[in-house]
């Protein structure tokens, strides 16, 4: 592990004039502790800010620290092995994918999209951090690489799995596509292998759509 002063900072010291008959001295610093746990592998990257009180013989009386005690609690958790939540693969939210792809497939955009909630949320693996894409934008796109490729087909690899995680109650659908396109402009053939996460609401919509694939694939 290591201790480095946080960027930025340096520490003070602080002699107070007034209700300090003990001569004392307040010292604080802002750290980080950084390393990596060798038993769990947790890596730490822990802001400090600590105040010592100091007495007038220099000897160190009171240590306060201020911290994110998380960072602590999953190191310790992580000695023993504990479930969260249940994996399916045969599940409600799993058919809702399939039957929402599938849409995608034979171009019944309305139909696709009517699985979703109306707040969805859109990335794709070029997506810049923090940005993403609504409803109305995801047709959109979707029209447009109807506009140069026809799809042949949308095929499943191996099977979607369900999660159902215990912390925060998240569901998650986890599945892998080869999406089959032919370019209308010189009828290449392109296959897109994609990879996609759905996160569903409490009343079985799709609240959010991560796809992972290269878009370098449908650049023409």
């Amino acid at each position: 592990m290591s201790v480095e002063r946080f960027p930025g900072a340096y520490p003070d010291a602080l002699h107070y004039k007034e209700d300090n008959d003990k001569d004392e001295t307040w010292v604080q610093t802002w750290e980080v502790i950084k390393g990596v746990h060798n038993k769990t592998g947790v890596k730490v990257d822990y802001p400090l800010h600590r105040l010592f009180v100091v007495d007038k013989n220099n000897k160190i009386k009171t240590i306060i620290n201020y911290g994110n005690g998380a960072v602590w609690a999953n190191v310790r958790e992580s000695y023993d092995d504990r479930k969260n939540g249940n994996i399916y693969n045969h599940h409600e939210y799993i058919n809702i994918v399939r039957r929402m792809i599938h849409a995608l497939e034979f171009k019944d955009i309305e139909k696709a999209f009517s699985f979703f909630d109306e707040k969805a949320r859109f990335r794709t693996l070029d997506t810049p951090r923090g940005e993403f894409k609504n409803i109305e934008e995801e047709k959109a796109n979707f029209n447009e690489l109807l506009k140069g490729f026809d799809i042949r087909s949308i095929d499943v690899n191996g099977y979607p799995d369900y999660l159902h995680y215990e912390l925060d109650n998240s569901k998650v659908v986890q599945s892998w596509w080869t999406l089959r396109l032919t370019r209308k402009s010189d009828k290449k053939k392109i296959d897109v292998p994609i990879f996609m996460i759905h996160d569903f609401n409490d009343d079985g919509k799709i609240v959010s759509e991560i796809a992972y694939y290269s878009e370098k694939l449908l650049e023409n």
